[in-house]
């Protein structure tokens, strides 16, 4: 049986051979080893990243709020309010009013007022005293836009002109103007009787 030849070293205490480390450094290199070098070893000099200046971060901050605000105002706030007009009018926006007009109704028998958006039209209907059987239609001014259908249209009941008969305010959202019915006595009209 072949074996590689290993220098052995011989311990005093136990009389057994002990197997030289592979890492140990024999004398003759050990000198080798220890030279050192005087030479200086060239150092490169400190990189400094550059800083951005504080309006940089101020302006990317700035730019976020912006475009925060009008993600909210063109995307989340419509949407939130379509979902709010669905729920409180349904699908059909139409809004009901219950109010005494003097218009054949009376406390026990109210008008009834329906408003809502018919193809770009103001529509607001009279049932006077809840009759359905004298029915007066009211077309209101047209309006324009995309939407125009999902508008909300709702109604209040005031005396605007102090004549001593309830008028009918309208008021259409998204819309600043508020168109107003004025009250004849027997039927609403859209100018000043």
């Amino acid at each position: 049986m072949a074996t590689s030849h290993q220098p052995y070293e011989y311990s005093p205490h136990t009389k057994t051979p002990i197997q030289q480390r592979a890492s140990k450094v024999s004398p003759a290199n050990y000198a080798a080893t220890q030279q050192t070098t005087t030479e200086a070893v060239p150092v490169a000099p400190l990189q400094h990243k550059p800083r951005s200046h504080w309006l940089v971060f101020f302006g990317l901050g700035m730019t976020m709020v912006i475009a925060s605000v009008l993600i909210w105002n063109v995307i989340v706030a419509p949407f939130v309010q379509s979902v709010l007009d669905t729920w409180q009018y349904g699908n059909a926006r139409i809004s009901a009013l219950s109010v005494v007009v003097g218009h054949a109704d009376s406390p026990q028998h109210p008008t009834r007022l329906l408003a809502f958006m018919l193809q770009g039209h103001v529509t607001i209907i009279e049932l006077p005293g809840g009759n359905g059987s004298s029915v007066h239609i009211y077309d209101g001014p047209m309006f324009s836009g995309n939407s125009k259908e999902n508008v909300v249209v709702t109604l209040e009941v005031q005396d605007v002109n102090h004549d001593g008969k309830p008028d009918v305010i309208v008021h259409i959202e998204g819309v600043s103007t508020t168109p107003i019915l004025f009250n004849n006595g027997t039927s609403f009209q859209w100018t000043v009787p």
